[in-house]
Formats: structure tokens, C-alpha cells, sequence
């Protein structure tokens, strides 16, 4: 999963201490304003709190609150992120599962194909999601997520709390979450807005250009249009128990299949990333890879590439229709 958190620099405050030295006694909730004292308090334990580090007590849903890196030799955070913040919109939750199964969700407001086109990108959002499943197992108080996963040690384990850390470079990442009740309702993720439905493509473009489009001095040579067919409706359809989906292409309706490839959908939080398996000597004019990106409005989107041929750029372009 591509990492979507953008660690926030932590600025040192010179405001005293306003805790004491335990600043997540529940008796004295205040956060602290030191770089030193942020870090003790979202990743050092309670006093009598603790809980045996056991897969009982870590099972439950956890909400992230706070992520940092720490410098070797450093008591406070080189990079940080307090995911309580009002303005973020990022939120991420882990579902550790009795049966040693952990399914992270990641929700936040991403751009719509709009932002990347006019360049607002505080207007063009919509929410969407990811989510991940991997197996874990406990070994000598260390959360193992398997299948290309880290090994977490459990710094703290508290009933409402938990505080991850691994070292790696001379650097300590933490992870401290929040135990909550169930997860929250998710939007839809990219590859749920891309398979829900058929999809007419009410026009495309390949752009020649000397450089990618947006870069300075960037020159377009070409702009070729009506790729496709007219009417031509790309549906992408989920196969269960394969490790492949299908891209079934028609012409004026749904039914009317002219071409069925296989493609493979990989979703991220911001697109959803689709590699079609397009045969040599194929009738449809597809780049091999493709981007999905959502649409301020849930019955449009857009397919885009961007590629280099010779000395130039190709950008494709597909507008997408829903076809209800």
C-alpha cells in the first residue's frame, strides 16, 4: 500500500511544562507543549496500567493517534504527526483479530481528477479508503505482521491504549493507538468506485507533449482524439478466488462484449492502479497500465497514462460515464 502519512515537523516550543512527570495519568489530561514532553506522553506508560502483553488483550479495534521517528540519542520526535488534530483529515485503524488476522483501514480526502486538471486542490476532494489484511502472530512481546509486514515491539499495553516501536537506521518509529469500540463507517475505496459499475467513455485524448504536462517548458506536440470507438463501455469485473480481473469491452451497450482482458487492480487511497493484459494486435487502443481517478461526482471519473515513446510524452486520457 502506497504511505499516504505526511509526517509533520515538530517545532520546538520554548512554553513550560504544564504536566507533571506522568503526563498520561487520567488524572492530568493536559497535553504537554515540549517537543520532550509530546513524546512522553502519546508513548510512555501509565502508572499501574499496564496489562500483559497476551493476544487477548491486544485483539480489539485501535484507532492511530500519533506517529513519530525518533533520532538515535534524541529524547524527542525529528518527525511527527497528532492524527487528534482537528485539521487532518487522514485516519487510519488496525483490526486485530483473535484469529491472527490484522486489517488495517485508512480513510481520507483525496483529489479528484478535477484538482489534477485545474489545479484546485482544495476544492476537487472526496473521501475514500484502503484496506489491507495480513496475518500476525505474538513472539517475546513482539507483534510479527507477516507476509512482507514489520516487527513491532510492544512498548506499551494499557486497556485503552497501545504504543508500537520498531529500530531501523539509527531511527525508532512509534506508533501509538487509541482503543475504540468498532471501526467507523468507510467510504469507498478507489476499486470499489471503478468495479461498481459500467463505465462510458464520453471522450479520451492522447497528448504529444516534449515534457509531462504540468512541468515547465513542457511543449504539446499532438493531441489525438476519439481513441475508442463511440459508445465503447468498459466494465471491470471482480473474479472470486482468482488472482486476475476481467476488463469486458462493448460497444452501445452493456451486453454487446466485443473484447474481454485480464487486468489486475491494485487500490490505493488516492486511485486505483489497473494493469490490462492488452494482446498483441488488439483492436482497442489501451496503454497496459492505467490510473482510475474519482470524480467529484460519483457518476464520473477518469483513466489517465502517462508514458514516454521516443523523445516524447504520452498522456492518455479516458472521461468516464456511469452507465446506470
Amino acid at each position: 500500500m502506497r504511505k499516504f502519512f505526511q509526517l509533520a515537523a515538530v517545532a520546538a516550543l520554548v512554553m513550560p511544562v504544564l504536566v507533571s512527570c506522568n503526563p498520561n495519568d487520567p488524572n492530568n489530561p493536559q497535553k504537554p507543549t515540549t517537543p520532550e514532553g509530546v513524546l512522553e506522553y502519546w508513548t510512555q506508560p501509565r502508572e499501574d496500567a499496564a496489562l500483559p502483553v497476551t493476544v487477548e488483550n491486544l485483539a480489539g479495534y485501535w484507532m492511530l493517534a500519533y506517529e513519530a521517528t525518533v533520532d538515535q540519542g534524541k529524547n524527542y520526535a525529528t518527525y511527527s504527526t497528532d492524527y487528534e488534530e482537528q485539521h487532518l483529515t487522514q485516519r487510519c485503524y488496525w483490526d486485530l483479530s483473535a484469529s491472527m488476522t490484522r486489517t488495517e483501514y485508512v480513510i481520507d480526502t483525496v483529489y479528484t481528477y478535477e484538482a489534477y486538471l485545474t489545479g484546485q486542490w482544495n476544492i476537487y476532494r472526496t473521501p475514500s479508503s484502503t484496506t489491507n489484511t495480513k496475518e500476525w502472530m505474538l513472539k517475546e512481546d513482539a507483534l510479527h505482521i507477516l507476509n512482507g509486514g514489520s516487527i513491532w515491539t510492544v512498548r506499551v499495553l494499557e486497556q485503552d491504549r497501545l504504543v508500537l516501536s520498531y529500530t531501523e537506521d539509527n531511527q525508532t518509529r512509534f506508533l501509538s493507538f487509541k482503543r475504540i469500540q468498532s471501526i467507523p463507517t468507510l467510504p469507498p475505496s478507489m476499486a470499489d468506485r471503478l468495479t461498481q459499475n459500467a463505465w462510458r467513455v464520453a471522450a479520451d485524448t492522447l497528448i504529444y507533449s516534449t515534457l509531462p504536462l504540468g512541468v515547465d517548458d513542457a511543449e504539446i506536440i499532438n493531441i489525438e482524439t476519439k481513441i475508442l470507438p463511440a459508445n465503447t463501455i468498459l466494465s471491470f469485473r471482480l473474479n472470486d478466488g482468482n488472482d486476475h480481473n476481467q476488463l469486458i469491452i462493448s460497444e452501445g451497450t452493456v451486453e454487446n462484449e466485443k473484447a474481454n482482458y485480464v487486468c489486475y487492480i491494485t487500490p490505493f487511497i488516492g486511485d486505483a492502479f489497473v494493469s490490462v493484459v492488452v494482446p498483441d494486435g488488439a483492436s482497442y487502443r489501451l496503454p497496459r497500465s492505467m490510473n482510475f481517478r474519482a470524480s467529484i461526482d460519483p457518476d464520473k471519473g477518469m483513466l489517465v497514462e502517462e508514458t514516454w515513446e521516443d523523445e516524447y510524452t504520452l498522456t492518455y486520457r479516458f472521461y468516464l460515464e456511469a452507465v446506470r
